[in-house]
């Protein structure tokens, strides 16, 4: 392997390893949000503020990971397509064999996490019927039509 190469796959490296940091964030965030919940459900003490400053920075992790991962796939890609001479590397192939294996785990962790919040036993009110906005408008009365007998002719004269 040739230098060039090596120093491009250590900045490969750098760049996953950045994503890698991201993830582990990403789960602290997380863990913290749950943790909160939990509190909240038990103590029913409420810490609004924390609370959304972890959710809000595990979405950004995820987003920030997330689109560094992309593209890191996509640059990868790009440089086997464009230099496969130049570079010995093999394309990814990922195929999906069990697609099955992840449904029910996914099932899985949904069920924990219902038991861990309790989310069934939240009351949710019900949603009230919405009323029409009436326009300030509306509350004139307006005829439909004039009678000129009830005009007074004396008020347009002056």
């Amino acid at each position: 392997m040739s230098g060039r190469d090596v120093s491009y796959i250590q900045s490969r490296l750098d760049a996953l390893q950045e994503v890698d940091v991201r993830l582990v964030s990403m789960l602290d965030n997380l863990s913290t949000t749950l943790d909160l919940l939990k509190s909240h459900k038990q103590a029913g003490v409420a810490n609004e503020a924390e609370f959304k400053t972890a959710a809000s920075g595990f979405y950004s992790d995820l987003s920030h990971a997330a689109v560094s991962l992309s593209r890191e796939v996509k640059t990868i890609n790009n440089k086997i397509t464009s230099q496969t001479g130049e570079l010995d590397l093999l394309p990814v192939q990922i195929n999906k064999k069990s697609v099955w294996v992840n449904d029910a785990k996914l099932r899985e962790e949904i069920e924990y996490l219902d038991k861990l919040a309790d989310f069934k036993s939240i009351e949710v009110p019900p949603d009230e019927p919405e009323r029409r906005e009436e326009s300030p408008q509306e509350d004139k009365k307006i005829p439909e039509t004039i009678d000129l007998d009830d005009i007074d002719m004396n008020d347009a004269n002056t």
